[in-house]
């Protein structure tokens, strides 16, 4: 009887002091955001955005084999050629074998990141819808790592467009010595 008199006074005390940390008053709710300051907020992002957007490297150069020349390729097919058949295969090539090696990989590829890509894949020209290599450009917000070269074995851009609110990442991974596309949301 002596134990079970123990066991209940420490429950109970468990008890208790649960109840009074439970009637400890709250700290107080901080005051919603006013309208000025979430308008200065977005103001100060969307300046910042910007900013980065004007620091942004921009590409003129697309040596061959290097994944800047990768990142020209994918935009070529989504946006210089105009047969949707052809488009479509010429980018399919460009994504690592894991991404197109059946034919459910390549109906998730046709449905999802091609439809939304192909819809704006101009907007990632500097000059949209190149005519020629001269005049076309990406800009590149930033990469991981920053040295990209072909020692590397896979490299994230994010690339700028015109209609995007922040750069969009592609990685690219090489794969039988060259550079593919091992994820995109363009």
């Amino acid at each position: 009887m002596r134990n079970g008199s123990w066991i209940a006074l420490a429950l109970l005390g468990t008890l208790t002091a649960g109840a009074a940390d439970a009637k400890k008053p709250k700290a107080p709710v901080e005051a919603a955001e006013t309208k000025e300051a979430r308008e200065a907020r977005e103001a100060e992002a969307n300046a910042a955005a910007k900013k980065a957007a004007a620091e942004a490297q921009v590409v003129r150069t697309f040596v061959p084999g290097s994944p800047e020349a990768t990142l020209r390729e994918i935009i070529h097919c989504g946006a210089d050629l105009s047969d949707e058949s052809a488009a479509f295969a010429c980018w399919v090539k460009l994504h690592v074998t894991g991404n197109r090696d059946t034919e459910t990989a390549v109906t998730q590829l046709r449905h999802y990141s091609w439809k939304v890509f192909r819809s704006r894949a101009d907007s990632y020209a500097v000059k949209p819808v190149p005519t020629t290599d001269k005049d076309f450009a990406l800009q590149i917000s930033h990469r991981e790592p920053e040295k990209c070269d072909m020692t590397a074995k896979e490299c994230k851009f994010f690339l700028v467009s015109h209609v995007r609110d922040s750069p969009a990442p592609v990685t690219l991974r090489k794969e039988d010595g060259e550079w593919r596309i091992y994820s995109i949301s363009l």
